[in-house]
């Protein structure tokens, strides 16, 4: 059962594994991007950034989709993380079911513009960032006890 949603660029850090993996009781974790997934050294970084007790799978958004269809993690307590709303929106549109709230940590793509202080997002990604807040309830928050900031008003105010 998937149970947590995040965007976070960084996929598998400390504020993952401290805060939001403990806070959720999470026994795997789901890290998409087609880029990690192909650089097999950062891959290896994020299986060994994974807490001890807790799986991981690094996988791209079609490998994502694939292994949900298999069933394997459906008595598994999972987070997904991954590192933009594009990959979260193929999950979607291929029909995988996930919780309505996406949290997103942070995300500072070059050249991006402000939605909140830790969230920069460039134009091109802009309208994949305002699709997914019409399809879930879509937050930003970079710890369970730090602010929340709604990202549907934010992006609105983005130009």
């Amino acid at each position: 059962m998937i149970v947590l949603l995040r965007i976070d660029d960084r996929l598998i850090h400390g504020q993952v594994v401290m805060g939001w993996v403990k806070r959720y009781s999470i026994d795997h974790i789901v890290a998409v991007d087609d880029e990690i997934k192909a650089d097999s050294f950062q891959a290896k970084l994020l299986k060994m950034a994974t807490p001890v007790g807790c799986g991981s799978d690094i996988v791209t958004a079609k490998q994502a989709v694939e292994l949900f269809a298999t069933g394997k993690l459906d008595k598994k307590r999972v987070f997904i993380v991954a590192k933009g709303a594009k990959e979260l929106l193929e999950l979607i549109d291929a029909g995988v079911e996930m919780p309505e709230k996406v949290n997103a940590g942070n995300v500072r793509q070059k050249d991006g513009k402000t939605v909140v202080p830790y969230i920069l997002i460039r134009d091109e990604d802009l309208d994949n960032w305002r699709r997914l807040a019409q399809l879930k309830e879509l937050s930003a928050q970079l710890t369970p006890d730090q602010i929340v900031y709604d990202l549907k008003d934010a992006l609105a105010k983005v130009k």
